[in-house]
Order: structure tokens, then sequence, then C-alpha cells
């Protein structure tokens, strides 16, 4: 009777390392398919890079499609691109360094697509300028709009003691003439 149990016992052992060899190779290929070049996690990533591309894509037509609709019913209060992407950044749609390269570059990759806006304007710029300086409220902060202004470059007629009084005012870029008004709407003249 005794040797009937050392066998059992052997028996058992045996399955026990067995199962134990079947779960890590479960888990192995468990780790694979999910952390793998083609696994689950990489694909949702390339997937969200993918649908945040889309989505800036999406918002830059729209944006498009209302300014030609603004400028055809003659809306003088158009949304300038700058502000597109002070929006878009905002929402984390894109990094600062991805608004930077639009502004210079005039178009970006995200993923697979690459969104050409177009190149910023010397309007898109000042409007940009404006933007900064704006607290949370949206109110203009005088002093930084001077600063800010004062750093584009051939820019004249800015005022020296900026206020709201001073507002509608003009300034002359490169012989191009844009007005700046307490709200900060930024237009050529």
């Amino acid at each position: 009777m005794k040797k009937q149990k050392t066998d059992m016992n052997g028996i058992t052992l045996i399955a026990l390392i067995i199962t134990i060899i079947i779960l890590l190779i479960l888990a192995g290929i468990s780790i694979v398919t999910l952390t793998g070049n083609n696994g689950i996690l990489n694909k949702a990533n390339i997937s969200k890079i993918e649908n945040r591309g889309a989505t800036v894509e999406e918002r830059k037509n729209l944006w498009k499609a209302n300014q030609t609709a603004d400028t055809i019913i003659k809306n003088t209060k158009l949304e300038n691109l700058s502000k597109l992407l002070e929006d878009l950044q905002k929402e984390n749609l894109i990094t600062i360094e991805e608004k930077n390269l639009i502004e210079e570059e005039g178009e970006i990759t995200i993923g697979s697509k690459t969104i050409v806006f177009e190149k910023f304007t010397t309007i898109d710029k000042i409007a940009s300028k404006v933007e900064q300086s704006k607290d949370n409220d949206g109110n203009i902060n005088y002093e930084k709009l001077k600063e800010t202004l004062e750093n584009i470059k051939n820019i004249q007629g800015i005022p020296s003691d900026l206020s709201q009084d001073n507002f509608p005012f003009v300034v002359k870029v490169n012989d191009e003439l844009i007005q700046i008004d307490s709200d900060g709407n930024v237009r050529s003249c």
C-alpha cells in the first residue's frame, strides 16, 4: 500500500509542473499580445494619435469653411488662425511645439496625416500677440500687449502709453496697416 501512495504524489507533482509551464506559456503569449510591436497597447496608442490628427484636421477644415462663409457675408469679426491654434492648444489637441511649427511652416504632421494650414500672415502674428496678452477672463493686459508688440520686427505706431483710451489703434508692419480694437480683434485696414 505504501508504494501506491508514492506513485500518486509523483503524478501530482508532474501535473503541477505541467500546469505551471502551461500558465507561463499563456502569460508570455498575453504579454506579447499586449506589448509587442503589433500589440494591443501599441495599436491603441497609434489610434489615439491618428484620432488626434483627424480631429485637428476637422477643426481646421471647419475653421476654413467658417472663414469663407464669414467673408461672403462680410462679417468683420473673423476668427483668425492664431485664435484657432490657441483653442487647439488649450484643448490639448496640439502641443506648443506643434503650434510653433504651424506658425512657421504652415503645416504639421500628426500620425499619418499632414495637415496644411496656411502660413501665418502679419495679422495672424499680431493677433497671436494680442491673445498672449489676455488674462484668464479675456481682458487685455496693456503693458504685456505693448511689450509683445514691440518684439515684432519692423512694427510702427504702438502708443507709448497704451491704455483703454488708445483703442482702436493702427500699427504699421512692412507697409501693412493693421487695426487692433479694445476687444482684441485684429484686422487689416
